[in-house]
């Protein structure tokens, strides 16, 4: 049935079918059981004509002794190709998957929808998919936006929805967020249509769901239970609630919520986890911006992190935002507070000392904020931001030309910041800089259309 024997870059031999749209490879294992692969639909646009990639999930499933059967699309066509449904209703298929004792259909998003419905063409095997769509006919599935490259696909014809398709499956492990609307929907579609489907509801994590299994370490159990066919719906709940062992999950659940107190809560998680991803000041900053009632704030419950953590720039920058958040929501006093508990847990930050200084700065006590602003200068001279600080500060201690300095050098940083302009045009003006009043407000009028600065061109 395979046309060539081929090698991939690891060194491990293949055989190989090469169709009109497929690359479908077949390599050996120790095992008697097979587990045919599908790719996802990453970067849809791109065209896949190497045919010596590695067949999806082959480099795992081999490690553990399996045989794989690795499909392997030319282009993202949601396995539309006739040429592969003929492959799979061809006798040279039957006779081949009835060597095996064992075949399992894997894959995730496009490639779960083609485990499913290809597992009609082997009775009683069993199917593993990460959020699949159950297809992607657009009278069926109008609510799915989500892929114009599928919807374009002809879905006419074979292997063409799930609902159908997928009701000789012996198992159907389906790994998924039920708060992810459009999987949700995909699966709500088939629930009551074939038999033992056996859900892992991973709620709050979104649509890349395997990327959050394995950063919560448990991806590893569900692929074991599932291939074992031994995992339980009890297995798979157990399994689940280690999703709380990961950031994205009280991200993605604080964002989802309106409760601004559960929103708080879903912080302070975060701040007790192990795991801080480099995206912490970002996910802490989405969750910060929905609370609006400072009363929700309780400073006593932040907990911080290591020493050494607290250390490392972007730990330092995610309590700079739950410090900066409440002085703007006018808990000016408890933020100073804070970020000084900071400092003498944890040494100098430059953006804690940026906060402590701004602080200062609504008190009205000008010169311990130019000293913080100046120390967060010493810690890093490349932060736009404690320029701009600072030239507010001598604007008010009255050293004008010391304010212009610092204004134009957090421009230096950041040409473009609106802030910087404004910043340097108020100094400018107090130090009766003409040209330096005439070229800001012009830049500010050109390049960001504030027509509130004209009358500074006249």
């Amino acid at each position: 049935m395979f046309e060539r024997d081929l090698t991939y870059p690891n060194g491990i031999r293949f055989r190989q079918i090469e169709t009109q749209h497929y690359f479908i490879d077949y390599v050996p294992g120790d095992l008697n059981k097979l587990v045919i692969t599908f790719e996802n639909a990453d970067k849809p646009d791109i065209p896949r004509p190497d045919g010596l990639r590695y067949a999806w999930g082959s480099l795992y499933l081999n490690k553990k002794g399996y045989c794989v059967l690795g499909i392997k699309p030319k282009v993202v066509d949601w396995y539309r190709g006739k040429c592969l449904h003929q492959f799979f209703r061809s006798s040279d298929f039957k006779a081949f998957a009835s060597s095996f004792n064992k075949v399992f259909f894997y894959g995730s998003s496009m490639g779960g929808f083609a485990a499913m419905v290809f597992s009609d063409a082997v009775p009683n095997s069993t199917v593993i998919a990460f959020n699949p769509q159950t297809t992607l006919i657009p009278e069926l599935t109008e609510w799915d936006k989500r892929y114009p490259q599928g919807t374009s696909q002809d879905w006419n014809g074979d292997f063409n929805d799930a609902r159908r398709y997928a009701r000789n499956a012996k198992r159907i492990y389906v790994a998924y967020d039920p708060f992810c609307v459009e999987d949700n929907k995909h699966i709500s579609r088939i629930v009551n249509d074939v038999n033992n489907l056996i859900p892992l509801k991973m709620p709050f994590v979104g649509h890349v769901i395997m990327m959050w299994l394995q950063r919560a370490d448990i991806l590893e159990d569900f692929l074991e239970g599932a291939f074992s066919e031994q995992l339980t719906p009890h297995d798979c709940n157990v399994i689940a609630r280690k999703r709380k062992n990961i950031a994205r999950y009280y991200h993605v659940f604080g964002l989802h919520t309106q409760n601004q107190a559960v929103v708080f809560s879903c912080v302070l998680k975060l701040l007790e986890l192990n795991e801080i991803p480099e995206s912490f000041p970002g996910l802490l900053n989405e969750l910060m911006q929905k609370i609006q009632n400072k009363a929700i704030l309780e400073f006593d419950k932040i907990s911080l992190k290591s020493r050494d953590d607290m250390c490392k720039p972007h730990v330092a920058r995610g309590y700079f935002i739950i410090a900066k958040r409440a002085s703007d929501l006018g808990l000016i006093q408890e933020s100073l507070d804070f970020s000084l508990k900071i400092i003498r847990y944890a040494g100098h930050s430059t953006f804690i000392l940026i906060n402590i200084s701004e602080c200062l700065l609504r008190q009205k006590k000008y010169q311990q904020a130019l000293v913080y602003v100046d120390e967060a200068l010493i810690c890093d001279s490349n932060i736009a931001n404690a320029y701009r600080l600072k030239s507010r500060i001598q604007l008010e201690l009255g050293d004008y030309d010391g304010a212009v300095n610092s204004a134009s050098k957090s421009l230096c940083l950041e040409d473009t910041n609106k802030l910087g302009l404004i910043d340097l045009l108020n100094a400018s003006i107090k130090a009766e800089r003409l040209d330096l009043i005439g070229s800001s407000a012009r830049r500010l009028v050109v390049e960001f259309g504030d027509s509130t600065y004209q009358k500074y061109l006249t």
